[in-house]
């Protein structure tokens, strides 16, 4: 995401790409990733509500509460009237959550405090689903006729 200085830290060789991502310096002094460099955005298309994208982690939590007044921001619903009706959080929520995510950005120098703000983890299931237990105890609907068939789409074909 941010280029070869990481590709070469991890013993890449070569150049490398880059998507242009901003990192943050986590402090030495951090008990988690404490020395690491943290991809915290991409500038103008997906960027985190940390700094340097808001000036500080308390006016980061100004834009999130700001996102949820449906001020610009995703509303759940199809109806945006149906969020207008629902009460935003008090003055007193907003409070207790700056000091929490001040509390985290300067005890563990980021946030959140032990994961990256944005993660690239690629996961897949890599096994056949027992879709017995789940007839038993879920609805049919739980499980795509896709998974639902897979064995005897990809296997009993192969072997029968």
């Amino acid at each position: 995401m941010g280029g070869e200085e990481h590709w070469h830290a991890v013993g890449g060789v070569g150049p490398a790409g880059s998507l242009g991502f901003t990192f943050h310096e986590v402090p030495d002094y951090a008990p988690v990733g404490g020395g690491q460099s943290i991809p915290v955005g991409l500038p103008g298309l997906f960027e985190g509500y940390v700094p340097p994208f808001h000036a500080t982690i308390e006016d980061a939590v100004d834009a999130v509460v700001s996102l949820r007044s449906g001020n610009g921001g995703p509303v759940p619903w199809r109806d945006a009237s149906i969020a207008a009706e629902i009460p935003g959080p008090s003055g007193e929520a907003i409070a207790a959550t700056k000091l929490l995510a001040s509390y985290i950005w300067d005890r563990y120098g980021r946030f959140p405090a032990t994961i990256d703000p944005f993660l690239t983890t690629v996961w897949y299931q890599a096994h056949h689903l027992d879709v017995d237990f789940y007839d038993r105890y879920y609805p049919r609907a739980a499980v795509p006729d896709h998974i639902r068939n897979h064995v005897r789409d990809w296997h009993e074909q192969a072997h029968g």
